[in-house]
């Protein structure tokens, strides 16, 4: 979860006693029961399952605790949820098979015996919240739905830059609601809240050059046709002459890389799933402590947030959080005033959150090789007119 609040919803039904329905009839999922593939982006070898902090589960990859937690026994049964405010996708809903109730009648369930706890501290006592962090939306016999705010001292935060603090960021919810002869039962839900907001822990984004410059030789760079070096290459053939009864066909020669043009420098920026999103992504290049690159300028990208004015087809580029992303990212290098030069750059990535007020700068840097042909070349040979 990344929203700065946590969504708490419940579904109840009371069983009648000839319906022969208790708590014993539901069991956690051991890992090998676990279905990994029903949730997007759910992966068995999550790197959060290493920072699991309680004991129950079983070895082995998967998701769910693997055991119960002794719960008291009861009849009355409680669906419970906890979500962030951007549902997750799961899998596609299947066809319509009629009209059918969604759930069935709550029975005789007491909305006003409602507790919750998170991570042993109760939360919600007889439907009432217990301090200003926690806000009751709205209950009654089918369910109840509350509101947490993300920065409730009792909720833990994960934090990417040391994962096993704070108990990995893993949270136990126990929902609890009674009918109104008095059986009470109880239902658990964990999650792991991955830090948002202001003050969020905000890891590093790893930065790696794609443009390789080790082959810049002419003996060794890659040849493609009109595809020499980095650049291109066309010759031109124009009417040639004889003198002294050799042929002296001229070619004009075109290329791309005796101009003294910007040179592009791309990086690829990855994102990790457990780590915080930017909002934006600003690329700078600097050589001797000097900024350089688009005329001294920076090079802005955005992230998470879509400026202003942005057009329906930038909406799918955005970063999404809960998902691991590369992307690539750049800016131009002025040209050398020599004709061969190596310079050392070092390109800045500073990612921006919380609407600009926090920021990170994650650095790279490469020798980049600029060679431009001259313009004074001269041809290599004389024409003599005459006898010698």
């Amino acid at each position: 979860m990344w929203d700065t609040v946590v969504v708490v919803n419940t579904l109840n039904h009371d069983f009648t006693p000839a319906e022969q329905k208790t708590c014993a009839n539901y069991t956690y999922l051991q890992d090998n029961q676990y279905d990994s593939t029903f949730w997007t982006d759910s992966d068995p070898d999550d790197p959060l399952w290493d920072v699991y902090p309680y004991g129950d589960r079983t070895q082995g990859s998967g998701g769910g605790g693997g055991q119960s937690i002794g719960l008291t026994p009861g009849i009355a049964s409680s669906g419970f949820s906890a979500q962030s405010v951007t549902a997750r996708r799961g899998k596609p809903i299947p066809p319509d098979t009629g009209i059918v109730p969604m759930v069935g009648s709550a029975g005789a369930i007491n909305p006003s015996t409602f507790k919750l706890w998170l991570n042993g501290t109760l939360i919600v006592d007889n439907n009432t919240p217990v301090g200003n962090q926690v806000r009751h939306i709205s209950s009654n016999k089918l369910g109840a739905s509350y509101e947490v705010s993300a920065t409730h001292p009792s909720l833990n935060k994960h934090n990417p830059l040391n994962p096993p603090s704070d108990s990995g960021g893993w949270n136990e919810m126990i929902a609890s609601i009674a009918d109104s002869t008095g059986h009470r039962s109880y239902v658990r839900a964990r999650f792991v809240q991955l830090g948002g907001g202001p003050g969020a822990v905000v890891a590093p984004v790893p930065v790696t050059p794609l443009r390789d410059f080790s082959h810049s030789d002419q003996g060794e760079c890659a040849a493609f046709g009109s595809l020499q070096c980095g650049g291109v290459m066309l010759t031109q053939g124009i009417p040639g002459f004889v003198t002294r009864d050799r042929d002296r066909s001229l070619h004009l020669m075109y290329r791309s890389t005796s101009q003294r043009a910007p040179t592009l420098l791309p990086y690829e920026i990855l994102i990790g799933r457990v780590q915080l999103a930017p909002e934006s992504i600003q690329v700078t290049l600097r050589e001797g402590g000097a900024l350089v690159g688009s005329n001294g300028q920076l090079t802005h990208y955005f992230g998470t947030v879509v400026p202003p004015g942005a057009g329906p087809f930038d909406l799918p580029q955005v970063l999404n959080e809960q998902s691991t992303d590369r992307r690539v990212v750049g800016t131009d290098l002025p040209a050398s005033s020599e004709n061969a030069a190596v310079r050392t750059i070092t390109a800045s990535v500073r990612t921006f959150y919380a609407n600009g007020s926090q920021s990170r700068e994650d650095t790279v840097r490469q020798e980049v090789i600029q060679l431009y042909l001259p313009d004074n070349y001269r041809n290599a040979f004389r024409i003599r007119l005459g006898p010698r």
